[in-house]
């Protein structure tokens, strides 16, 4: 698929609902650690989260978090995130959801971890 035709796919959430496509200011994009503050830059895609220390971003001390748990990647001007088969989910603004759109200041729930994705200009 091309890029600029990303705006007319459908992206549903865990329950089939349709999620609206919004284009993001282009800026740095960032998930941002809600306990700690720490920024986790999302500087190339795919960004990959999980236990295992070969991943983007890597939560090592929470075995609710699986070893491959989600990835965030870049269509146009959206960044998706998709659950890859964790075995406790991947939350977005408290929903479970396979695939979902993130916009700006999402919450993002990863086994006991809580981010918000943020994009600054």
């Amino acid at each position: 698929m091309d890029n600029k035709d990303y705006q007319n796919e459908t992206v549903v959430d865990s329950k089939m609902k349709k999620v609206d496509f919004e284009p993001l200011t282009h800026g740095i994009s960032y998930l941002v650690d809600v306990d700690n503050q720490s920024k986790h830059e999302i500087s190339k895609t795919p960004f990959i989260i999980g236990r295992s220390g070969d991943c983007a971003l890597s939560i090592n001390n929470d075995e609710k978090v699986s070893r491959i748990h989600c990835v965030i990647t870049k269509k146009a001007d959206a960044f998706i995130i998709e659950d890859l088969g964790s075995t406790n989910g991947t939350f977005v603004n408290d929903k479970p959801i396979a695939k979902a759109i993130l916009k700006n200041n999402t919450k993002v729930q990863i086994g006991n971890r809580t981010f918000v994705f943020v994009v600054e200009n």
